[in-house]
């Protein structure tokens, strides 16, 4: 299934990394998301680099300009003579070759004689005691231990004035010696209000206000740089970072600082309209700060951080009593990521990237934070992303208050270890969108919050690894993709410690997933919870929907998913998500129009779902009104998807008469679950009589479709072939076997996989089924408490095939690779006319 938030016309945000002069012409890596607005592109004619054509600049005298006031320059120069390097323009608006002369290869000096030169003046500079100007470069010098430094330089005296003094430019670099005590052993010291030298100026004065454009760095060749403040009472942050003017894109970096115990250890406020701010964090620790980072953003203006190899820790060195001690705080959040609109149409939009993201230590104090976490993001709108709403019209949408958190690697850890359960962060990654004063009255999206987690780890956190919450009229979407794990978040305090814990309110949630493993949680796997209430007349998705492949589900304490719906409201859906027709406001399912974001039937594809301590999957659907169950609906298929040995159940199904489950099973191994409670599908419910598992609607042709909860070429087996695989309160019902209505059948439930008493064979399903007296279906042994479906070799001469075993119902449709045509470890499904049957596992030969 395609990523939908990253296409270009539709998603609110994008970061960019754009390549040194030393990369390939014309090279830039876009890393997710898109620009907001509309806008046609065309290539550059010599490099063939995109370039955006939405906002010409009247300077350019071809009238094609890179510049855009969302995303700054994309090329750089547009005379056909230049060659482009893909840096940022910084935002320039002139387009000559005497404007930029750092993008140019052409104007960089080639000449070895001109390069020893430069090398001597640096050298020269450097034993006078100046500050080195490169080009549009200066390097600033602060040595906090320098008897003869003064407050404005050569060599500054504090960060704080290097980073006021006048003479710093957008480009220039601040570079900052760590310092040590002169006793044995040397200890530590930090830029604080107290400075060790013999001077007599001032320390820091805090915040450190760092110009837009501007990087602060450590010294690499000297001891580790720390900032603190030794005063407890104060609430300004450690830095600073200030924005660039209206309509200006500038990148600002902090490298290879250690900051503790500040309020903030970074804020960025970024107001300004249209101002574009990339955030550059490389190698930065925090410890024991309040916030570690703070990155607001509102009245249109965008921040794009990028944090690479960055730390949070609990630990700090012995520092020497020179400079006084940290004034530490308990840690509340790592990174806050907001974006916010305050007044229509001025969206604020934040983008972060997280290479490397480490998070280690106890943490003490930060459990009895109730929402401690290490990523928090929020977005807040107001503006309505699709105008011409209600008249079923097609129009671009528009830019919407937006985050969206991209983590690639890493390990997020909560803490050292599950004990004492007093220590450690609450959560991992939380993230929420609303519209900001609430109400609800708009049929549209105002807002949008979006986590991407690749080959990230999340482990040990008390209450959620992962925590995803919509208010009205926003979305949001939680990726996990390959080499993502979370796992052991548990908590002695009951009901807490689930992996992936995704709540909807009214609106339009999803989660996807591929390769990821969600295991050894404490609770749940992961737990979908729509609350219910769609707005009226959208013509957009509403619904918590769900599409996993290949994940891995196991070990937890509770269930291995839980599917739930309001207990008091009839509108929620779960597993999948309500689409509506333009105009008639018609509720779909099946068949869906198109749209950006997936909707109609959920799906879990070839996943493995076992050893959970509960049920395998659990539907806990109850509506409080509605007519004849189809309000309150869970909504989401199974295929090549393997259950065993869950505690209790593999599929269980709580439902009143106000809800209504369609979960079809198709091509699905359920085996050796259910032991506690002698069956692996069973269900409870308030009125038997309801029939809960039938959906209709109308094929674009005029047919009338039906779907049902049922077994589609699915094998079910106990550990003992002597117990029944459904629960009584499954065979009183027409849940999952219905014979009225043609051409479905049970005989497309696998024959002998059905174990049944006899008693209930002929009663219920006639000669389609077998008795629990048929060979089972596997070879055996099987050891249950393994990894790996693989186990799963099917018995060639247990009984006769079914001769429909492969046939998919049609209705169910939007089926994709590998839905149909892959089994589980990813072999192609044998042909029907080679007489083989595929089970997903192993064929038996």
């Amino acid at each position: 299934m395609a990523d939908n938030e990253d296409r270009p016309q539709q998603s609110g945000f994008e970061l960019v990394a754009f390549r040194t002069a030393t990369d390939s012409p014309g090279r830039q890596e876009r890393y997710s998301g898109a620009p907001a607005p509309s806008r046609s592109w065309r290539q550059h004619p010599r490099t063939g680099a995109r370039m955006s054509q939405s906002h010409p600049c009247t300077k350019c005298p071809n009238g094609n300009s890179p510049v855009d006031r969302w995303l700054g320059c994309v090329g750089s120069c547009c005379r056909q003579t230049a060659v482009f390097t893909g840096t940022a323009c910084r935002g320039y608006t002139r387009h000559d070759a005497t404007s930029l002369p750092w993008l140019h290869r052409a104007r960089l000096p080639r000449s070895f004689t001109v390069m020893r030169l430069i090398l001597f003046a640096i050298c020269a500079s450097f034993l006078l005691g100046t500050n080195v100007r490169l080009g549009a470069q200066t390097i600033f010098v602060v040595d906090g231990k320098d008897p003869l430094a003064t407050p404005t330089g050569p060599i500054f005296e504090s960060i704080s004035a290097a980073a006021a003094n006048s003479g710093a430019q957008p480009g220039d670099v601040i570079r900052v010696k760590g310092m040590t005590s002169i006793g044995q052993p040397p200890l530590s010291l930090g830029y604080s209000e107290n400075h060790y030298f013999s001077s007599g100026h001032a320390g820091e004065s805090f915040p450190i206000r760092v110009p837009a454009g501007v990087t602060v760095e450590a010294d690499s060749t000297t001891p580790p740089v720390y900032v603190y403040s030794t005063n407890s009472g104060l609430v300004e942050p450690l830095f600073r970072m200030l924005e660039p003017a209206s309509g200006q894109t500038r990148t600002s970096t902090l490298r290879g600082l250690f900051l503790t115990g500040g309020p903030y250890g970074v804020k960025l406020d970024s107001v300004n309209d249209g101002s574009i701010l990339q955030l550059v964090l490389d190698g930065i620790t925090t410890s024991w700060c309040q916030v570690g980072v703070h990155v607001f953003a509102k009245n249109r203006a965008y921040v794009g951080l990028t944090a690479t190899n960055c730390k949070i820790r609990d630990l700090q060195p012995i520092f020497g009593s020179e400079t006084g001690t940290p004034a530490l705080r308990t840690a509340v959040t790592g990174f806050f990521l907001d974006a916010t609109e305050e007044t229509a149409p001025n969206p604020g939009r934040v983008g972060a990237l997280f290479q490397d993201l480490s998070v280690t230590g106890n943490f003490i104090g930060t459990a009895q934070l109730d929402s401690s976490s290490v990523i928090y993001a929020v977005a807040k709108g107001l503006t309505q992303e699709h105008s011409g709403l209600l008249s079923g019209m097609f129009v671009p949408p528009e830019p919407i208050a937006n985050v969206h958190v991209i983590v690639s690697g890493g390990t997020l850890r909560g803490r050292q270890s599950l004990s004492p359960d007093t220590q450690g962060w609450n959560y991992g990654i939380r993230f929420e969108s609303y519209e900001t004063f609430g109400g609800g009255v708009l049929p549209d999206y105002v807002a949008s919050a979006n986590v991407k987690l690749t080959g990230t780890v999340v482990q040990n956190f008390r209450k959620y690894g992962v925590h995803g919450k919509l208010g009205f009229n926003a979305r949001g979407k939680l990726t996990l993709n390959g080499g993502t794990v979370i796992e052991g978040t548990a908590s002695s305090s009951g009901g807490e410690g689930t992996g992936v814990y995704l709540e909807a309110n009214g609106h339009y949630m999803q989660l996807s997933g591929d390769g990821a493993i969600i295991r050894n949680n404490g609770q749940d796997g992961i737990h979908l919870f729509d609350l219910g209430t769609k707005p009226g007349n959208i013509i957009y998705p509403v619904g918590l929907y769900t599409g996993l492949t290949s994940c891995q589900i196991y070990g937890n304490g509770g269930n291995g998913i839980t599917f739930q719906t309001s207990a008091v409201n009839n509108t929620a859906i779960v597993g999948g998500a309500w689409a509506y027709r333009a105009v008639i406001n018609t509720k779909q399912l099946l068949y869906a129009p198109t749209s950006e974001h997936p909707q109609g039937l959920g799906f879990v594809d070839s996943c493995t779902i076992h050893n959970n301590g509960k049920k395998g999957v659990l539907f806990k659907l109850f509506g409080s009104s509605g007519t004849a169950g189809q309000e309150n609906a869970g909504a989401v298929r199974f295929v090549n998807t393997f259950f065993w040995n869950n505690v209790e159940e593999a599929i269980f199904a709580e439902l009143n008469e106000w809800s209504m489950l369609l979960a079809p099973f198709v091509h699905c191994t359920i085996a050796g679950n259910g032991d506690a409670v002698n069956s692996q599908v069973n269900m409870s419910f308030a009125n038997p009589s309801q029939v809960y598992f039938q959906w209709s609607e109308v094929d674009p042709g005029g047919t009338t479709l039906y779907a049902y909860t049922k077994f589609f070429d699915s094998i079910l087996e106990r550990k003992s072939s002597g117990d029944p695989n459904f629960g009584s309160s499954v065979l009183s019902s027409k849940l999952v076997f219905d014979n009225g209505i043609p051409p479905y059948s049970p005989s497309l439930l696998y024959a002998a996989g059905l174990r049944t008493n006899a008693s209930e064979r002929l009663a219920k399903f006639s000669l389609d089924a077998y008795a629990t007296s048929e060979p089972a279906p596997f070879e055996g042994p099987i050891m249950w408490t393994g990894l790996d479906p693989g186990r799963f070799y099917l018995n060639s001469q247990a009984s006769a095939y079914d001769p429909h075993f492969d046939k998919t119902p049609a209705y169910l449709g939007g089926m994709s690779i590998p839905e149909a045509e892959y089994d589980i470890v990813g072999t192609n499904r044998p042909a029907l006319s080679t007489n083989e049957r595929d089970k997903g596992g192993q064929q038996a030969d």
